[in-house]
């Protein structure tokens, strides 16, 4: 329990960190950002950090047919995947996201029928700013029905991320 304190222990320090780093970018400031006393913000930390564990567990233990049908498609294609990444917000809040593309800094989301109704929506807006403020390239939002074991799922997917990196260009 005690190795697991001191890696949570880290882990914050290196959230908070990484928060003031990217403040500082956002502002253009060298000064030093004023936050609480990190022996706080380790505390809180910690708690979400165990909470977003917890939760990330329970995700993957009941991932959907639809998320192994992605899964399937992104090894075929043979492309580097995050699945049920935690991402940590700048005011050290979390997100789980159902894929994360490290090699191209995307993220695909599996969105279920619950998905479609207007607070989720809402829900989903203010979810997708607060990833693109980590500097995440984008989010690709694929509906349940383009999530089958086909080719043309497959060629989606491959399309839809060509088409976010033709974009950056």
């Amino acid at each position: 329990m005690e190795k697991l304190r001191s890696e949570n222990s880290e882990v914050c320090k290196n959230i908070l960190n990484k928060a003031e780093r990217c403040v500082q970018f956002k502002t253009g400031s060298k000064k030093k950002v004023k936050r609480k006393p990190i022996k706080d913000n380790t505390i809180i930390l910690e708690n979400r950090i165990a909470l977003a564990n917890k939760r990330r567990k329970e995700l993957i233990a009941n991932q959907t047919v639809y998320e192994k049908n992605v899964k399937a498609h992104l090894e075929s294609l043979e492309i580097e995947y995050e699945f049920q990444k935690i991402m940590f917000t700048l005011d050290n809040y979390f997100y789980i996201v159902d894929f994360y593309l490290p090699g191209y800094n995307i993220i695909l989301e599996v969105d279920g029928i619950h998905h479609k109704k207007e607070d989720q929506k809402k829900r989903n807006n203010k979810r997708s700013r607060e990833l693109k403020k980590l500097g995440i390239e984008a989010i690709i939002r694929l509906p349940n029905k383009h999530c089958f074991t086909s080719l043309k799922t497959r060629e989606n997917i491959k399309n839809r991320i060509k088409g976010v990196i033709k974009k950056r260009k």
